[in-house]
């Protein structure tokens, strides 16, 4: 397989990295963790580039491109830590909502605001059992007349504030096995936002939806299931390209301080303990860009990537907290503060690792997989 980036594909890459490199630099990264709107002039140029609408059908405004291209998006956006809601709503919420547009004109709507950047989407789906799979959602809605009233409550939600709309993920009135998506204005009343910190600085709250009225809803005739399930492992793919993206950067700025700090009279680089160190977590970043690119491929040639998803995302994980160690680490005391690059990536490495799936469930499923012979482990 053919994992080397088309001419195009490099373009994108090259013209991401230097629009990042000019809208989010570090100091918006750390401007945005106090206030979000910080990072609204990136959004807007992400936006005019057209990133928000990468996986989004032309007929919505988007480009309709592979899951590969998204995987070179969001390793730039990995590098830089590009505070928003592009994973939110040009992901999740809209690869969720794609599978409606042709039969719903509201998620059609809601798709091309998405990609013209004049939109935000997130997707309140996780409950307080912390369970991902869709039929432990305990979200309950209820007929009002002709509408609807959501009672539940969703955590860990990303970027709610900054929402024009909320997709949640409740189960159906109907059908108690199966679940349905209701779109729901973050000011609408019944709704508690109540802040969640976190280690990464990320605007998460918690949600308590109380009789919520519900714009509109999604799925009562079938497919909101089959669309939950399409989008994660796009999710688990894209989570992964931000830790590899991530990786990849804090080793970059670890091996220029490596190369300038001087200790005994020669760069501390020069020593063995420390160029093993980085020679070491340089293989470990490549393998794991080989892993997400490998899945991103699979996907685009219309073969099963699940399993390779869960790999990646693992994997991914994994390696962006290694380095993101090693690299406060090398940098001694100087890694320990707030001052210094390396925290913000350190921070953002497990927040990263946990959300969309934490370890021990990836490697469930990973295992369930290859023991239950539906996946080559080679292949």
């Amino acid at each position: 397989m053919d994992l080397d980036l088309t001419d195009e594909q490099q373009m994108l890459r090259d013209a991401l990295r230097t629009l990042c490199e000019a809208e989010a630099t570090t100091q918006v990264v750390r401007a945005a963790e106090q206030e979000p709107r910080a990072a609204d002039g990136l959004k807007r140029a992400l936006a005019e580039m057209g990133v928000p609408g990468l996986r989004i059908a032309p007929a919505q405004g988007g480009s309709g491109l592979g899951l590969t291209e998204l995987v070179v998006a969001f390793i730039e956006l990995g590098r830089a830590l590009a505070p928003g809601a592009h994973f939110e709503s040009g992901v999740v919420s809209a690869a969720l909502l794609s599978a409606f547009a042709d039969r719903d004109s509201r998620a059609a709507a809601m798709l091309t605001g998405i990609a013209d950047g004049s939109t935000s989407v997130v997707t309140a789906w996780q409950e307080e059992d912390g369970r991902i799979e869709p039929n432990s959602i305990q979200t309950t809605l209820r007929r009002d007349g002709e509408g609807w009233r959501a009672t539940g409550t969703k955590s860990f939600v990303a970027h709610a504030a900054m929402a024009k709309h909320l997709l949640l993920l409740a189960r159906h009135p109907e059908q108690a096995n199966r679940t349905v998506l209701a779109i729901v204005s973050p000011s609408a009343g019944g709704i508690e936002a109540v802040p969640l910190p976190n280690l990464a600085d990320e605007p998460l709250s918690n949600l308590h939806f109380r009789d919520a009225p519900v714009e509109a809803v999604l799925g009562l005739e079938g497919g909101a299931d089959a669309a939950w399930a399409a989008m994660f492992d796009q999710a688990l793919v894209a989570m992964a390209a931000l830790a590899v993206g991530g990786a990849e950067k804090v080793l970059e700025i670890t091996v220029k301080y490596a190369s300038e700090r001087e200790q005994f009279g020669k760069p501390i680089g020069g020593f063995q303990a420390i160029a093993h160190y980085l020679a070491d977590a340089a293989v470990l970043v490549e393998g794991a860009r080989a892993l997400v690119y490998r899945a991103a491929s699979a996907a685009d040639e219309g073969s099963d990537f699940r399993h390779f998803a869960q790999m990646a995302k693992l994997k991914a994980g994994k390696i962006f907290r290694d380095v993101s160690a090693t690299a406060i680490q090398v940098h001694g005391g100087l890694g320990f503060t707030t001052e210094a690059d390396p925290q913000l990536y350190y921070r953002r490495a497990k927040h990263q690792q946990l959300m969309y799936g934490d370890p021990a469930w990836l490697e469930r499923r990973i295992g369930d997989t290859v023991l239950s012979g539906t996946h080559s482990v080679f292949a």
